[in-house]
């Protein structure tokens, strides 16, 4: 049996030094408690361990296996009593109503347990799969006793406030959205995941209730329910299945139905064109096999089936388009290739402030095909993402997906995207790093609504919202990023940025490309929650379109939550 270190005790401080260093340890016939444990403290620097641009964190010699004998449960409460900063009574308040993660949950996530062989494979491992969870803002697993074949391990979770009122505005290129409600990414200390709330969006109105867990029946199993109301229609769907929740998981399956339906419009200049009411169903399951890991590198295998519907119809209030697009019912098997490779590093500021980040240098591909024999089509879909450069104070990484139904009779390509992304990182200071990227995506013979489109919340954010339309688009962007140390209140680490977009979405098949390349720029406040969910960044930015003044405004002030910086 694990302990659980109470973090709200007295603490003692720990030198971090890898566990293979310390040698055998003289009374490796002691008590099954280790007197000699000293527990990591509130406030305790996840980052001070690794290099900012990855590190490969040893504890266990390379090749060596060990025993476990003991795991130290230690959850840091969310604010530091010790610090001055946030020694305060609404903070202290705050740790004791807190529900603090249950010491079997945090169990549950590791690849290891008490009596079985571990090596620094497996604690890397699970230290990325504690990262994974929202509720966990960083994660370590410390080697706090080397005794010959056997080790003592401390597993050091910080914890942070899940329990969130929902309450948000946000302003980007023009249009306004909010939301209201609660959510709980950790609900009661369970890892279970509960929202409920509205929002309201430039296209529609939503009441939205979800739930999640990720252990249901008390195995891997993750069951997941969406409910959604909308102003124009309805989202549901439920999701069960077991994930291929490690590199050497052997087995996976999964079911999925869904159904939605909503309007769907298409924009010229900020300007709705037209409009549709669009209805989806969807039905879905597969088994996947695997070998496991083998020469740091896994091959997975899916075989599934998938039913498709699409029903579209003329809505009496709104612009019809030129063309309704054919109904679409599909039902195929399908095959999947998925090929992972275990190379990863522990980061920090790179796209977060002050926290730990898991950066995977290797390749992750993900390949489907299927066969509808309705009209004869061959579905398409894949993901392939990939690390070019890794070195000091460098980046340099892509991601190309794709989608797309080949018509075997007419041999065209129908409702078929591509999309192409490459991101560099280069680090300048110690506090300071230059960001830029590219992106490139592709429609052909799309649906009648479907185009790219930018401006505002997806790009060029000088612009209105769907400011550009096209079935071609290009966007250009290089951000200076500032990293400080500063901690306003205790709540918010923070961070600076100055950034340029450059821009353009056309039509393909128009020879006169009306409105050509669009530029702005402007600089933004960058605001991470330390101590609620991770996974939200505050971007607060001031932007200004250079080479266009029919655009509508000379600046657009927008604040929008993104996952990353």
């Amino acid at each position: 049996m694990s302990s659980h270190v109470c973090s709200r005790g007295v603490w003692l401080a720990l030198l971090m030094t890898p566990g293979w260093a310390l040698g055998a340890d003289l009374n490796c016939h002691a008590a099954s408690t280790y007197v000699g444990y000293e527990p990591a403290l509130p406030g305790y620097d996840f980052t001070a361990r690794l290099q900012r641009w990855g590190d490969d964190i040893d504890r266990i010699k390379a090749g060596h296996k060990k025993t476990v004998r003991k795991i130290y449960i230690n959850t840091l409460p969310i604010f530091d009593p010790a610090n001055a900063q946030e020694n305060f009574a609404l903070y202290r308040w705050a740790n004791r109503v807190h529900r603090y993660t249950r010491p079997a949950v945090i169990e549950r996530l590791l690849l290891f347990s008490i009596g079985e062989e571990v090596n620094d494979h497996l604690l890397d491992e699970s230290e990325r799969l504690l990262r994974q969870e929202n509720y966990i803002a960083d994660s370590a697993i410390r080697v706090v006793r080397d005794c010959q074949n056997e080790v003592d391990l401390e597993v050091v979770t910080h914890e942070v406030w899940t329990l969130t009122p929902e309450i948000s505005l946000k302003s980007s290129g023009g249009d306004t959205s909010g939301s209201l409600g609660f959510r709980d990414s950790n609900f009661l200390g369970s890892g279970k995941s509960i929202g409920l709330g509205v929002k309201k969006e430039p296209d529609r109105n939503k009441l939205q209730f979800h739930y999640n867990d990720p252990y249901f029946q008390g195995e891997r199993l993750n069951l997941s329910v969406r409910v959604e109301k909308y102003s124009d229609g309805y989202h549901r769907s439920v999701d069960i299945g077991l994930p291929f929740y490690a590199l050497d998981t052997r087995r996976s399956w999964g079911v999925r139905m869904a159904e939605s339906q909503s309007t769907q419009s298409r924009y010229v200049d900020s300007v709705k064109v037209s409009a549709l009411q669009v209805q989806d169903q969807a039905v879905s399951t597969y088994f996947g096999l695997s070998a496991g890991l083998i020469d740091e590198q896994v091959a997975r295998y899916l075989f599934g089936l998938q039913l498709e519907k699409q029903h579209y119809a003329i809505l009496p209030d709104e612009i019809v388009p030129a063309r309704v697009p054919d109904d679409l019912n599909l039902a195929y098997p399908f095959v999947e290739y998925q090929q992972v490779q275990d190379d990863y590093k522990i980061g920090f500021n790179i796209n977060q402030i002050k926290r730990s980040e898991d950066i995977h240098l290797g390749r992750d591909l993900r390949a489907r095909l299927g066969y509808s024999p309705q009209g004869g089509q061959v579905i398409l879909q894949g993901v392939w993402a990939d690390t070019w450069l890794s070195r000091d104070k460098m980046l340099l990484q892509s991601n190309l997906g794709w989608r797309g139904r080949w018509d075997i009779n007419r041999h065209v390509i129908e409702d078929g995207e591509l999309n192409l992304a490459l991101k560099f990182h280069r680090g300048q200071t110690k506090n300071r790093s230059l960001f830029m990227a590219m992106e490139i995506s592709m429609l052909k013979n799309p649906l009648d609504q479907d185009a790219l489109t930018l401006g505002g919340d997806k790009g060029l954010r000088g612009y209105r919202s769907n400011y550009l339309s096209g079935d071609s688009l290009i966007l250009l962007t290089m951000e200076e990023r500032v990293f400080t140390q500063y901690e306003p209140f205790g709540l918010f680490n923070l961070g600076f940025a100055a950034f340029a977009d450059v821009g353009r979405a056309w039509f393909r098949e128009v020879d006169v490309d009306k409105d050509g390349w669009k530029a702005d720029v402007g600089f933004g406040l960058r605001l991470l929650p330390s101590k609620s969910d991770k996974g939200q960044v505050i971007h607060l930015d001031v932007a200004f379109p250079v080479n266009d003044r029919n655009s509508g405004r000379a600046m657009l002030v927008s604040v929008e939550m993104k996952k990353t910086l």
